[in-house]
């Protein structure tokens, strides 16, 4: 029940009158978040799978938390999109945008303290961007929290006769972190590199067999992933 509607039952001139009352006798009201309808399976993200570890990686990448509390994520794959409704058990309205670029978007959006809480556990927290932490992901799952951040900030792409891979991030410890455990998985020592103007660091892979191990170790070939990106690691693997 609602402040509003134990107002109107006991005859108050408001809600607040009825806060001021409860506050007296020592009762806390609840919050209004915990009043709204959950719109969203949190059991989902309570604990740690293959598909909440590769969420975690698109939300760490694609998606935001804002300081007032609400969640969310644009893309502009509607497969990856698809997944998430059924994954978390979405129930608001997919929105719809369109980029700079001219590509049309999907949004999930929704307000949710645990999962909130949940995200920041795992180093997604508001105004990411030059902050972003590879954080408290158990060693089993990162394989799969990387393809995450790949079919969100990765690019597989041809240059000449050759495929290439590229990963961008703006938070240098994050992206550190990231070629750590690429590397200890596939070998190599490779460089980062930062762009001319912007504070925004990469890495990438040139070698055709380097590129087949990263596509096998994140898991592209036996689990769901961005169908484009998924299509060219599979490419590569029979290559």
């Amino acid at each position: 029940m609602t402040l509003q509607e134990i107002a109107d039952i006991y005859g108050l001139k408001s809600k607040s009158s009825v806060g001021v009352k409860l506050k007296k006798l020592g009762i806390v009201p609840r919050k209004g978040s915990e009043t709204k309808p959950v719109n969203i399976d949190v059991n989902f993200f309570r604990e740690m799978s293959d598909d909440l570890a590769y969420t975690l990686g698109l939300w760490a990448t694609d998606g935001y938390v804002k300081t007032e509390g609400i969640i969310g994520i644009k893309l502009i794959d509607k497969d990856v999109i698809d997944w998430l409704v059924h994954k978390i058990s979405y129930k608001n309205k997919v929105g719809t945008g369109v980029t700079q670029a001219g590509n049309l978007y999907y949004e999930l959006w929704f307000r949710n303290d645990e999962v909130q809480t949940i995200l920041s556990h795992y180093g997604i927290v508001p105004q990411k961007t030059h902050t972003l932490e590879f954080k408290n992901i158990p060693k089993k799952y990162i394989p799969h929290f990387t393809r995450g951040l790949i079919d969100g900030d990765g690019a597989i792409f041809m240059s000449g006769k050759y495929y290439h891979f590229s990963f961008a991030c703006a938070s240098l410890e994050f992206i550190s972190d990231f070629k750590r455990f690429v590397e200890e998985a596939i070998g190599g020592d490779r460089n980062l590199t930062k762009h001319t103007t912007k504070d925004v660091y990469y890495y990438r892979i040139s070698c055709l067999e380097d590129l087949k191990k990263l596509g096998s170790w994140a898991c592209y070939d036996t689990s769901f992933g961005m169908e484009r990106k998924k299509a060219s690691f599979n490419k590569l693997l029979v290559s």
